[in-house]
Order: C-alpha cells, then sequence, then structure tokens
C-alpha cells in the first residue's frame, strides 16, 4: 500500500523562471517556487511526492490595462516517472481575474525533468473549462533544485 503519511519529513525547493505563451502567441515572464515533498513508492518504478506552489505570471499586454500579473498558489502532487522525468498536478487560485485567468481557481499541470540541481519544466495553468473564456498560459521554465 502506498505511503501517505511521511515520516522522513524531508521538503526540498524548486525556483524556476521563464517564458509563457498564451491566447494569439503573446508572451509573457514567469517565475515559480516549488516545494516538493519526500518521495513515497506508489508502484515498481514510479513514486509521487506531494507538493505546493506559488508564483507570478506576467500579463501578456495584448488585452491592455485589462491584463495584468496574476499570483497563482496552489497544492498537488507530483508522479515521478522514470531518470528524474515528471508529472504533476496542482489545483490553486489566482489573485485576479483577468482575460487569460477568467476565474479565481485554476489547475495547474506540469512535465518535467530534473537532474541533481538543474530542473527544466512545462506548466499549463487553466481553469479547465469552468469559465469562458479559457485561454490559460503555458510557461516554458529552467530553474534550480535546493
Amino acid at each position: 500500500m502506498p505511503a501517505v503519511v511521511d515520516s522522513g519529513a524531508s521538503w526540498h525547493l524548486e525556483a524556476v523562471v521563464g517564458r509563457g505563451s498564451t491566447f494569439q502567441n503573446s508572451w509573457g515572464n514567469a517565475g515559480f517556487v516549488d516545494f516538493i515533498g519526500s518521495e513515497r513508492e506508489l508502484a515498481r518504478g514510479f513514486s509521487w511526492s506531494p507538493m505546493a506552489s506559488v508564483g507570478a505570471v506576467e500579463g501578456s499586454k495584448i488585452f491592455g490595462d485589462r491584463d495584468k500579473t496574476v499570483w497563482f498558489a496552489g497544492g498537488g502532487a507530483r508522479l515521478n516517472v522514470w531518470r528524474g522525468f515528471f508529472a504533476s498536478f496542482e489545483i490553486g487560485a489566482v489573485s485576479a481575474q483577468t482575460p487569460v485567468f477568467s476565474s479565481t481557481y485554476q489547475f495547474a499541470t506540469s512535465v518535467g525533468w530534473r537532474w541533481e540541481h538543474l530542473v527544466l519544466t512545462a506548466r499549463h495553468i487553466s481553469n479547465g473549462g469552468l469559465k469562458d473564456p479559457n485561454y490559460g498560459e503555458t510557461m516554458y521554465m529552467v530553474g534550480v533544485s535546493f
């Protein structure tokens, strides 16, 4: 049975920055700090880790004054797949509603690779169709793990 309670309480931090693309290929900066819990065995060759994230996504400027930098905070889990590759899913909220983030509640999905202290990740944040429009933003980021 997979472990749910972490007896070691070993967490690490990942800081990633990069660029995000949204509606009509408009680009903006993004940065996140991810808190990753210790791995728990899930199945042979797979493990999962609890995680929490906080970060900012710069407004794309395509919508003028209605677009601004938005803060995201969320929590969820990371699936550690193979040789540093991972996928994650989080449920969170944003600090303001904009044309790109049209509802308070958002979903963040990521895929990436971690090797020692290097982290490469692609992350998509959107409301999953809870409210239209549902543009969301996809970010490509690089960072470090502590």
